[in-house]
């Protein structure tokens, strides 16, 4: 891998993703190593779903 020759978002390029749903993935892989090493701790916050809608484009 060129790492040490193309900066990180050539990469992400040359791996086929968009540069948004790269740093979309990424974040969530953030937030999970956050959680999963008591980086952030959710026990403390109280969450509630008034309403979910979903839809699929036809």
């Amino acid at each position: 891998m060129k790492s040490n020759e193309l900066s990180s978002w050539e990469l992400v390029e040359l791996a086929g993703y968009a540069k948004t749903t790269y740093a979309r993935k990424f974040n969530v892989v953030l937030f999970d190593f956050a959680i999963s090493y008591g980086i952030v701790d959710l026990s403390k916050y109280d969450f509630t779903v008034e309403t979910v809608s979903i839809s699929r484009a036809q």
